[in-house]
Formats: C-alpha cells, structure tokens, sequence
C-alpha cells in the first residue's frame, strides 16, 4: 500500500504465496520505498497470509493497524522495519493486536527500526524452525514498545529477545513458555521493564530476572 488512510478488510480471505524459499515479496506491505511514507494504514482480519517471503512488512509507517489476521508458514511472518530507502525513519505509533503468528521459518514478528508500539493479545508459536535468526519476538531496532499479554509458546527458538542498546521499552503479563531457550532474553542489564511475565527460561546481561 501506498497511500494515506487505507482500511484493508481481509473479512476471510487468504492470500497465498507459493512456499517458503520460493515466493519473492510479501503478502501485504505497507509504505515500500517511499520516500515520503505512509501514515494511517489499517489491515483487519479475520483473513490469513501465508506462504510469502514476508507475510506483512512495513517501511516507514506512520500511525497504523494490523489486527486479527493470521500470518503463517512465510519466511519471515511481521517484518515492521525502518525506512531502507531516503529519510531512514523508523516506523512508529503501530497497533499489533490479536494475530496468531505461526510456522514462519525464521522470525515471528522482528522490528527493524520500530518506535512507540503496542504488541498485545497475539499468539505465536511453532516460529523459527529455520538454521538460525528465528526468535518469535525479536526487538532488534526498537524503543518506546510496550509487549503485553501476548502467548508465546512452543517456539523453536527464543521467546522474547531485545538486543543490546534497545531501551525503553515494556515486557508484562506475558505468557512465554516451551520455547527454544531462553523463554525471554534482554542484552541490556537495565533500560528495559519486565513485569509480571509467566515464563520457564531466562537470560539476562548481569541483571536478575523480574516475574
């Protein structure tokens, strides 16, 4: 997509790619290489993206929505990514709300540039059985993100990881369990807020884990 205040209604229907290491592009993207972006973009579910390179990528969006859609068996699932081509600006002010995020080769959901996100009520599971780079959540490139009462389960690597120098963003009342070890991971030995999250396995630089 790439104009201002679209609504995309997937209202039950699929869009197929054909297969991971075969399909090029993505299901849905919003913004690719504009050099202005885009801002107020919608995508709800119900409805299914699968068997893309990418299921939903998006490049500099600004103030959007992807709810109740279900993204599986893509190489990468949510790819929320920072501009690659002009300004460089990251992708702020997202909603991601009630997806189920499955069976995608490497990551669930990756920001790569991403600020001022609410991640809440999506399932992810089954993500990352790829050689490698295949955490369910991975906060790469990201600050101001609050990951709250999401259910992170039986993923093939990591559950939650945020990388070194990513601050400021929130981790509650999560349920992150049976995932390729650690369950959470945070690079950082402060900056971040963990609270209340269920969870067997943790790593943490040099700082103790919080519940």
């Amino acid at each position: 997509m790439a104009a201002n205040g679209v609504t995309l209604r997937l209202e039950g229907h699929t869009l197929a790619g054909t297969g991971i290491g075969t399909s090029l592009g993505s299901g849905i993207s919003m913004g690719p290489a504009l050099y202005v972006g885009v801002r107020d973009v919608r995508v709800e579910g119900p409805g299914t993206v699968r068997d893309f390179r990418y299921g939903i990528v998006t490049e500099h969006l600004e103030r959007g929505l992807i709810r109740g859609i279900t993204v599986a068996r893509n190489e990468q699932g949510l790819a929320l990514n920072r501009r690659f081509a002009g300004d460089g600006l990251p992708t702020t002010d997202i909603q991601v709300l009630d997806n189920l995020v499955r069976d995608n080769w490497y990551h669930g959901i990756t920001l790569n540039g991403g600020a001022h996100f609410v991640i809440r009520g999506n399932r992810l599971a089954g993500n990352g059985a790829g050689p490698a780079n295949g955490v369910a959540l991975f906060l790469y490139d990201a600050t101001g993100i609050l990951v709250a009462g999401n259910t992170i389960v039986e993923n093939h690597q990591g559950g939650i990881t945020i990388l070194r120098g990513q601050l400021g963003n929130t981790v509650a009342e999560n349920t992150v369990l049976r995932n390729g070890t650690p369950d959470l991971e945070d690079d950082n030995c402060r900056g971040n807020t963990w609270l209340r999250n269920r969870y067997g396995t943790a790593w943490w630089a040099a700082c103790p884990p919080a519940r």
